[in-house]
């Protein structure tokens, strides 16, 4: 398995590499980042209340909005977060919104379901690499956390969820988890996007992992709750090799990126 966790935080299009933007109910702090994923989604859908962030960060759309490309494809979920106002703008603006009323599964899982029925309808997108890009927050409830790292989990290894690569974009990480074997990550830190500190999480039970790349590299060693676990290890090289026998989480600090936030409030104050 190949990992490019910053493809979509770069200036460059990968046009044989297709995303989609999940915004959940979260605060969008980093508004450059969130241009970045922005610009590279084939498909922008929000989970409910994150349509609320969406319009908080943004303001409305009109004619003459400088935000007019921030208007999602689809807003999706039991609707019980979204505000009325918020409602009734985007649905002024004909954004399809999607009340899905089953109370037994997260608006989390409403917005995958959309997400793979949109993919079924469109075969360029179906038939290439195609990717998740989640924008949650893991600095609020603690219960909600493991519920995002819970999903990512569980759509690892169950096709009907979800089938492809989901990358959790969270306050100050970015976080996925890691297939069964060999895991090439691509973490180039002269690009300015990440910093050096990463974590290996035996988030569903014991592992033994091997890693090449890293400042503190091991050989056929064992991590698991209440025993080992790998965290604030250092990235030494380009491309880092992790080899592990069950699914863990990776995670991997982003950079702060204070001249593009300054950047992107200027673009936009003087559109």
């Amino acid at each position: 398995m190949e990992w490019r966790p910053t493809e979509c935080l770069s200036q460059k299009i990968f046009a044989t590499h297709r995303h989609a933007l999940l915004i959940l109910n979260s605060p969008i702090t980093d508004l450059a980042t969130f241009e970045s994923l922005w610009c590279h989604a084939n498909y922008t859908i929000c989970a409910d209340g994150g349509a609320n962030r969406l319009y908080d960060s943004f303001g409305p759309v009109h004619e003459d909005s400088p935000h007019q490309d921030f208007l999602p494809d689809t807003i999706c979920g039991d609707l019980d977060s979204i505000r009325p106002e918020v409602e009734a703008h985007y649905d002024e603006l004909s954004v399809p919104i999607e009340h899905d009323r089953n109370q037994e599964s997260t608006d989390m899982e409403k917005c995958f379901r959309t997400i793979n029925k949109w993919r079924a309808r469109h075969p360029i997108v179906n038939g290439s690499t195609f990717d998740v890009n989640v924008i949650g927050s893991l600095g609020g409830r603690v219960d909600q956390g493991f519920s995002l790292i819970h999903h990512l989990y569980r759509a690892s290894s169950d096709p009907h969820f979800f089938s492809g690569n989901i990358l959790l974009f969270s306050e100050e990480s970015i976080s996925f988890i890691l297939q069964k074997g060999i895991n090439t990550i691509h973490t180039p830190l002269s690009e300015g996007f990440l910093t050096e500190n990463v974590g290996i999480i035996p988030i569903g039970g014991p592992a033994v992992i091997s890693t090449q790349g890293l400042e503190w590299d091991v050989t056929d060693w064992k991590t698991e709750f209440g025993g080992q676990i790998s965290t604030s290890n250092h990235i030494k090289r380009d491309v880092i090799v992790i080899h592990t026998t069950e699914r863990v989480l990776f995670t991997v600090e982003r950079a702060k990126d204070e001249a593009g936030q300054e950047r992107f409030l200027r673009d936009i104050t003087n559109q």
